[in-house]
């Protein structure tokens, strides 16, 4: 079975949500009509742009004004009056403001969770089925939201992530989208204590971003490995698990590490990101990860860096992005017979063949480069022959040509020559190997 969550699939999960956001609602909003909301925001005028550039400095005294601006600013779109695409553009303005300031965390820590607060009110205070239009429009603001990059803001993008029974798909598609923003995590500094910058687990601004970095990590990689069971479920229903969860990798591939920590002495294992990566390139998730899935984790592995992380096992991703490579031009060649004619049977490729095989170009190159920085030899010389093999793939598939059964031969023989003995993330850290299932 061909397994794609292909671009025709896409078109039907994106025209629900557009169907939601452009039905039902004639709800009033819960906090207060218009005039209300803008009255109390007008009232904040005089204190709230220095707040916002750290002119001055937030005390418990603004947390009324806090609560004010993030009304205004969620609440507005309950009014279905009001046009959202003007209602985002001004919050998106407004966050942009914030984020230009270094000197503003105070504000941030009253306003962050004032904003989780009345976002909580518009979700609960409207249903998806009659409120559609509030409802999608509302978690639309969610990556904007996150540009704060507040723990508030976080755990309950998590919450909305991982709760299954509660959070419409709708708006778990946004919560995804919205934990991108808060990417990528940091570089593990040099293990080494006596150079000059070294993880330090006694440093209490470290701790407090190694523990932000994890948390965001955690609940991604708990949602795309969570297990669950596809008997009797349609084909659409699976498929927009597909799409759910490559939201989820593509948040997580942009983490830019293999991990938060990963150290032999003293042992730290958190925040791990390579093997849930792996995992997907492996199939072993469920359901079985679509081709599409699988090349945004192939480019996630390749933009890891890790120049102060050895115990990093990188020969295991060149080999699983190397196996990514072989079914990516097998599928490109079974697909081409359908969109590279001409007439009326003519269709549209399963995947952006021509745009990921740029992708994949461009990410080889970025796997070569950081197994440079991180003074793995075998990993350098396995991704330069990756990019050797897969150039002249590219460019058949550049111009919609065949690829010969001599490359794929070619490609196919030299990823089973550079598969490990053992697929470990990483080298003597207590993580599982990685388990291949069988080719689809």
């Amino acid at each position: 079975m061909r397994l794609y969550f292909s671009i025709r699939r896409w078109q039907l999960f994106v025209s629900a949500a557009i169907l939601l956001s452009a039905i039902g609602a004639n709800r009033a909003d819960q906090v207060g009509n218009k005039e209300v909301l803008q009255k109390s925001f007008n009232e904040t005028n005089q204190r709230r742009e220095k707040l916002f550039s750290g002119e001055e400095q937030a005390s418990k005294a603004d947390a009324n004004l806090a609560k004010a601006v993030a009304n205004y600013y969620i609440h507005r779109i309950s009014n279905t009056a009001e046009n959202p695409v003007t209602l985002h553009k001004d919050f998106a303005s407004a966050i942009g403001r914030i984020e230009k300031s270094g000197k503003n965390r105070a504000f941030v820590d009253l306003f962050a969770p004032a904003l989780v607060a009345s976002m909580k009110e518009v979700l609960a205070n409207n249903n998806v089925k009659t409120d559609g239009t509030v409802v999608v429009n509302a978690a639309m603001m969610l990556p904007a939201m996150a540009r704060l990059q507040h723990h508030s803001i976080n755990d309950y993008l998590a919450s909305l992530v991982q709760d299954e029974k509660e959070t419409h798909d709708a708006v778990r598609h946004y919560a995804l989208k919205a934990v991108r923003e808060v990417m990528p995590i940091r570089i593990q500094l040099e293990p080494d204590p006596t150079q000059p910058q070294f993880e330090d687990f006694n440093d209490p601004k470290q701790n407090a971003r190694r523990l932000y970095d994890q948390k965001n990590v955690d609940a991604l990689a708990k949602y795309i490995n969570r297990p669950l069971k596809v008997e009797g479920m349609t084909q659409a229903q699976i498929d927009v698990i597909r799409y759910l969860r490559r939201e989820a990798i593509v948040a997580l591939a942009q983490t830019s590490a293999p991990a938060v920590s990963a150290l032999k002495k003293p042992m730290k294992m958190d925040g791990l990101v390579a093997p849930t990566l792996m995992k997907v390139l492996a199939g072993s998730v469920q359901p079985p990860p679509s081709l599409s899935e699988k090349i945004e984790a192939a480019l996630g592995l390749c933009a890891m860096r890790y120049p102060n992380m050895p115990e990093y096992n990188p020969d295991v991703a060149n080999f699983l992005i190397g196996r990514t490579l072989l079914e990516f031009t097998t599928e490109y060649n079974k697909d081409l017979v359908n969109f590279a004619i001409v007439g009326a049977k003519k269709q549209l490729p399963l995947i952006p063949f021509k745009g990921d095989s740029n992708r994949l170009t461009a990410g080889l190159k970025l796997l070569a480069e950081n197994a440079a920085a991180g003074k793995v030899p075998t990993a350098r010389a396995s991704a330069d022959q990756l990019i050797l093999k897969f150039a002249p793939i590219a460019t058949n598939i550049s111009t919609y040509k065949n690829v010969g059964g001599e490359r794929v031969q070619d490609l196919n023989q030299y990823v089973n020559q550079i598969m490990p003995k053992e697929l470990k993330p990483f080298k003597n850290l207590n993580v599982p190997a990685i388990q291949l299932a069988p080719a689809p």
